[in-house]
Order: C-alpha cells, then structure tokens, then sequence
C-alpha cells in the first residue's frame, strides 16, 4: 500500500528515457509528448516501441497546428500533401492527422 504501481513520463527525450529504464523498478506505462508530421520525434517512438511504451502525443499549449516558425512551413491544416491525402481516401484533413498519430 502507498506504493507506485505505474509511472509515466512526460517531455523525455532519449537519454533520459534509458536513464530511468536503467534505474527504475517500475517500467515507464507512457511518455506523453509533442509530435506531428512536423516534430514526429521518430527516435522516441522507436525506443518506447522497443520498451512496450505508449507513446502519447500532445499538441503545443499554442493552436495545435501552427506554422512552425523554424520552418516556415504551412499549418497542417492547409498543407497540400495533407489535403491531396484526404481528398483522396474522403475523409477530412482532421482524420488524416489523427490517423498519422495512430500510425
């Protein structure tokens, strides 16, 4: 009683995710971070995969799919790879994004 059954963890990134597999006696259930085709964060994904981690993604405290400034890119939303794949299968620009994370 009183103990810690399951942990998860948030905003990790590699290192410190093998840092506490190496460490801890209850294994990470899930690591909770930013990700979409513009941050897929791809090596996290990998990792929690090869551990049986959930990988949950998140969207910035901003509007989730801003330009990102960096990379002056369009927002997701309006992306024309995003709306020929939506076009394409009839399904909203929405459904394609959620379907990428559920990839």
């Amino acid at each position: 009683s009183g103990k810690c059954k399951n942990i998860g963890l948030s905003n990790f990134n590699v290192e410190q995710i093998e840092e506490v597999l190496l460490s801890a006696k209850i294994k990470p259930g899930c690591l909770q971070v930013e990700s979409h085709p513009h941050l897929p964060n791809l090596e996290l994904l990998k990792l929690c995969k090869e551990h049986g981690i959930s990988f949950c993604f998140i969207q910035s405290s901003r509007k989730p799919w801003l330009r990102i400034p960096k990379t002056g890119t369009k927002d997701l939303l309006h992306e024309e790879v995003v709306l020929k794949i939506a076009e394409k299968h009839s399904v909203t620009v929405g459904q394609v994004l959620i379907r990428y994370q559920n990839r």
